[in-house]
């Protein structure tokens, strides 16, 4: 079990709060977003932190208590549940421990349960399920190792950021790669929506492409 993880520096993690899942997930180039099963349940206001990851046995919660032990201020613990949409893995009393730490929130892929309660806690939850079923808390599980949550591979440290649109994942020697491409890609929206604003409704990228597969403009 490991208990200590490789985080990024702070000025990296403030630079990354820059962007929304949308542009990360357009400046990866390559998939980056976690499948939209993993769904924000309880969120107030994204979050970015690095990964604490906990792989679990199915059916089974037993070091979820450990991974909130271990986790520090702002990280965000991510879940390999397998998708189970039978058992609980979360609840109100994770969330009040989670809390209790500052840790940022947590993806689970698989399910929570006490939703009202975790609600008024605050820690935001991005989950696959909501299920009235407990887990049992008897079998091994993995801390802090590569797992695969919604159809994503996430490492410890890497950096997790998630909003209304989803989560995404970066890798973190990806990270600098991915935030200079966000940021080329927020400055060709912001000039895409100054040009609608003037009544240009096609930019000159897609009028190409257009012109490429044929569809040449009307005259007159």
């Amino acid at each position: 079990m490991r208990t200590k993880i490789n985080r990024l520096d702070q000025v990296t993690i403030e630079k990354v709060k820059q962007y929304d899942t949308t542009l990360l997930a357009d400046g990866a180039g390559s998939r980056i977003a976690l499948s939209s099963d993993i769904k924000p349940v309880i969120q107030e206001k994204s979050i970015v932190g690095p990964a604490i990851t906990l792989k679990l046995t199915l059916g089974d919660s037993l070091l979820v208590s450990k991974a909130i032990d271990i986790a520090q201020a702002g990280d965000i613990i991510v879940i390999d549940a397998f998708g189970t949409d039978m058992n609980a893995v979360w609840g109100d009393l994770k969330s009040l421990m989670a809390k209790q730490k500052n840790i940022a929130g947590v993806i689970i892929d698989g399910s929570i349960r006490d939703v009202s309660a975790c609600r008024e806690i605050g820690v935001q939850i991005y989950c696959k399920n909501i299920v009235c079923s407990s887990s049992t808390k008897n079998s091994p599980g993995e801390i802090n190792v590569p797992i695969v949550c919604g159809g994503m591979n996430v490492n410890p440290g890497d950096i997790v950021v998630g909003d209304e649109n989803g989560v995404v994942i970066l890798p973190a020697d990806k990270v600098d790669e991915i935030l200079e491409n966000a940021k080329k890609k927020q400055e060709m929206v912001e000039k895409v929506r100054q040009e609608i604003i003037e009544g240009k409704y096609i930019s000159d990228n897609i009028s190409e492409k257009m012109k490429q597969l044929g569809y040449e403009e009307e005259s007159g």
